[in-house]
Formats: C-alpha cells, structure tokens, sequence
C-alpha cells in the first residue's frame, strides 16, 4: 500500500567554491530514493549560478529521447536542487510555505551540506507542463515561469528594503557615537 506522506527530503553537498559534488533526494517516511542518480552525471562539479540559469534540456541535453518517467524525476531532481539553491543563495526564504523549506546547513571544511524538505505540490507546479505538454516533455509552464520572476522581483524588493533599513541604522549609530 503506499504512504501517504509525500514529503521529500533533499540533501545537497556543495564544495567551497559552489560546485555541486552529490545529492539525495529521498522520501521522508520510507527513505526510498526518488528516482536514480543519473542526474550527478550532469551536474556533478557545475557551479551553483549555472545549474540556476539553466533548464532541464540544458542541464540534460537529451531529455527528449528519455522515457516520461525517466524525463520527469530528472525535472524532479533539478527543480529541487534550484529550489535549494535558491534558499543558498538568498533568491528565497527557506519557509515551509516554499518549494524548500530549509532544515539544517552543515558547514564542513570541504564545503556545505543543505538539507532540507521538498514541498512536492509546489515542485510539480513547476514542471506541471511535464503532464500536458505536447512539444516538450519537461519544460516550465507559462504560469510558472511567471511566479518565479514574480518571486525574483519580489526578493529583490525585499534585499532593497534589507538594504535600506541596514544603511538607515548604520546612518543612525554613527550620528549618535
């Protein structure tokens, strides 16, 4: 009978210079891999701003000639590990109401491990084009597409206003030292 948690959990290692060296993405009641690791071979030693500015038929050239199952947990993956890297580097918060939801950095040496969990209805909604899509078997929906800059406008008004309020309290501690 399957479970009904469809929680997932991703744990990403990333060196020091922001190359991706492994990932697991696995679910959370069960432990069970979701999907195989083939998509390491792509993405293995990539820097963090590559992986994030690319698509899935950039990152896996020949997605179109994989199977729809095979097509679609490699999506999988890769949204996952964007979402990830988007909490990285500071595009998202990390909240539970997000693609992921930061649980624990572990800053080693050789890099930093991000683990955190998976929001599978928010990450189908990105590769939702996957289900009905006839030119392309995995690529991103208009709707989606249009949430993630929407998401990027809206973080980067958020790092202003950090900004400002940061260059306001600094401004105010000099004039009374």
């Amino acid at each position: 009978m399957p479970c009904d948690d469809q929680t997932e959990i991703l744990e990403l290692v990333l060196d020091t210079q922001d190359l991706v060296k492994q990932f697991r993405l696995y679910k959370m009641s069960c432990g069970k891999p979701v999907g195989d690791d083939s998509l390491l071979a792509y993405i293995q030693d990539t820097h963090i701003e590559e992986i994030l500015m690319s698509d899935i038929s950039d990152v896996v050239p020949d997605i179109r000639q994989k199977e729809d199952l095979e097509s679609f947990l490699l999506a999988k993956q890769l949204f996952s590990i964007r979402a990830a890297l988007g909490v990285w580097t500071g595009s998202s918060a990390g909240m539970l109401h997000e693609p992921f939801a930061l649980d624990e950095l572990f800053y080693e040496e050789e890099g930093v491990k991000i683990t955190g969990l998976i929001s599978v209805d928010l990450i189908r909604e990105e590769i939702k084009a996957c289900a009905s899509c006839t030119s392309c078997k995995v690529g991103r929906s208009e709707k989606a597409q249009r949430r993630i800059d929407e998401k990027k406008v809206q973080a980067q008004s958020q790092q202003q206003l950090l900004q400002d309020v940061l260059s306001a309290l600094i401004v105010e501690h000099e004039g009374a030292g």
